[in-house]
């Protein structure tokens, strides 16, 4: 969706594509756009999550979600539906955006935090710091 509107957008994947996954990827065009990572060693997640412009939760259901976590300990924003996890840690316009099941809703969410739209510090320095904090429910 983000492409088809000329945004210059990538995908980093950890992990490895199954076959059909990847045959998808194939007939959709996508190859050049997408990069897996294969599967990180716990020590290497920093440096992966310190990599990406933003980090995204599309689920339906989520419990706490370490791995947004880990990405928001890395100074990284998330954007991640309202899914039930996130929701605790995802802050609107403070360390990332929450948003609904609809595809173009998540896209505009990404867009508007990338790198390249606006200057992202502020965003990137709250991150690690709601980590920090005891946890209020």
């Amino acid at each position: 969706m983000l492409r088809d509107q000329g945004k210059d957008i990538s995908l980093k994947l950890t992990g490895n594509p199954s076959p059909q996954l990847q045959s998808e990827i194939n007939r959709q065009g996508l190859t050049d756009h997408i990069t897996w990572t294969g599967w990180l060693k716990q020590e290497d997640l920093p440096a992966f999550y310190q990599g990406l412009d933003v980090f995204v939760i599309p689920s339906f259901q989520e419990g706490l979600n370490i791995a947004g976590l880990q990405a928001m300990a890395s100074g990284v924003p998330v954007v991640s539906t309202r899914c039930g996890g996130p929701e605790d840690y995802v802050i609107d316009n403070e360390t990332g955006r929450l948003v609904g099941f609809d595809a173009s809703e998540m896209a505009t969410a990404v867009s508007d935090i990338d790198r390249g739209s606006r200057d992202t510090r502020p965003i990137r320095r709250e991150c690690p710091q709601v980590c920090r904090r005891p946890f209020q429910p």
